[in-house]
């Protein structure tokens, strides 16, 4: 293949591919890959001399880069850490790729009852010297953060380490880093640790009695901190060609009932739980059609009004109130799942969610029509668009473990984070 190809689910290449690819879901290239390789799902390279961009890469070799989630090299190398810096106490990172370019899946928390805080992100980095016993890591992340009960804080973190190999796989490391931190609200949250050292609210009369209004709404903070930790480095061994999906090759449908649970991104939202019926079509090789419904559900903490707006007409002024409630969607979705070891696989999907619309409480029962109608124009309607990528493990016994996010979009704070456990069974 010479040129460009695209596709909205899956490109396949059997020899050499010199140029782009595109695809919604997967590329797969049976030689090497002299260009680019650019989807939403998996790319597959045997010889990767250009660039992936995908949630999940594969090369057997590389001489380029892989950014994604997780990046499979067999000449390349998988690295764990745990380490503390001058904002959080525990920070956990997945590396993946090879020395010359990797990417970093990144979490932590500050274990501290009145200081507490929240991180999460990715990164990419290189490694200067990797076949000496100390060498030099340069990267950059970008973090979202939950500084103040919400996950609007951003995090911008670029790092340098020396990193120490000493024995059995076992390295220890540190170094300075320079941070860039915006925060979300105006003023330090009660039991969070005060990163840009946002003043403490007061009572409005006092604000303006004994300080001059608060102009800054977004707080930001520069600053040289510290990090050091210790990691367990290992190399992608066997082969990593990509196998058949299912074990029973006779088998082409099959169906999945599962369950999930999980956290919701964002305030009023808390615990997210679901159920879903998946039908499963194998497609050949490693790839299957996926088509699943559901039901998802976004519990609030309690139904408390979060706003509440006064409408105003001649001689008379109505008072509307938006409640926090349960969401409730059903998402039903289509799209493409890829088994990339023997039950480790990648999916994604895409469809239509049905929702309930947001509590509107017209506290006067003569509001006018007109009114009512105005107002019901700015909540999102009954219907959204969702979408969900999902990583997990396809076992023989039937089960099915996967780590997944799923998004109504056209409602911002329902994003969601969830384990899904499911059991397959086979339809003859």
């Amino acid at each position: 293949m010479t040129g460009l190809q695209a596709s909205a689910v899956h490109n396949m290449v059997l020899d050499t591919a010199k140029g782009v690819q595109v695809a919604g879901f997967i590329n797969h290239t049976e030689g090497p890959v002299r260009g680019i390789q650019v989807a939403g799902l998996h790319n597959y390279a045997r010889k990767l001399q250009g660039i992936q961009i995908g949630l999940v890469n594969m090369a057997d070799t590389s001489e380029g880069a892989s950014i994604g989630l997780v990046n499979i090299v067999r000449n390349g190398h998988y690295r764990i850490s745990i380490a503390a810096n001058d904002a959080m106490n525990t920070n956990f990172s997945l590396q993946t790729g090879t020395s010359r370019f990797y990417s970093a899946i990144k979490a932590g928390l500050n274990i501290n009852p009145s200081e507490k805080m929240y991180a999460f992100g990715l990164g990419i980095g290189r490694e200067f010297f990797p076949l000496r016993k100390l060498s030099l890591l340069t990267g950059i992340d970008y973090m979202i953060a939950n500084a103040d009960g919400s996950w609007d804080g951003r995090w911008v973190r670029f790092e340098t380490t020396l990193n120490l190999k000493l024995f059995n796989r076992l390295e220890v490391f540190a170094g300075p880093v320079f941070n860039h931190f915006r925060y979300s609200g105006s003023y330090a949250a009660g039991g969070y640790k005060n990163i840009v050292h946002a003043p403490v609210y007061k009572e409005p009369d006092e604000i303006y009695t004994s300080q001059p209004p608060l102009m800054n709404s977004h707080p930001q903070r520069n600053w040289i901190g510290w990090q050091g930790g210790v990691a367990l480095r290992s190399s992608f061994k066997a082969p990593v060609h990509p196998v058949s999906s299912l074990t029973d090759r006779n088998t082409n449908w099959s169906l999945e009932v599962g369950i999930s649970g999980g956290i919701a991104w964002d305030y009023p939202y808390g615990f997210a739980s679901g159920a879903d019926v998946r039908l499963i079509r194998h497609l050949g090789g490693n790839i299957d059609a996926i088509f699943t419904a559901g039901v998802v559900r976004l519990a609030v903490a309690s139904g408390d009004i979060s706003s509440r707006i006064a409408i105003s007409t001649p001689g008379k002024v109505y008072y509307i109130s938006f409640i926090d409630r349960t969401f409730l969607g059903v998402p039903v979705k289509g799209g493409v799942r890829a088994l990339l070891g023997r039950s480790f696989y990648v999916a994604g999907e895409a469809g239509i969610g049905f929702c309930n619309s947001d509590g509107i409480v017209f506290e006067d029962p003569e509001t006018p029509e007109e009114i009512k109608h105005k107002v019901n124009t700015w909540v999102p309607g009954n219907t959204s668009f969702v979408y969900s990528p999902s990583l997990g493990f396809a076992f023989r016994n039937g089960l099915d473990l996967a780590f997944k996010f799923e998004d109504f979009a056209k409602y911002p704070v329902t994003k969601q984070f969830a384990v899904r456990l499911a059991y397959n069974l086979k339809i003859k």
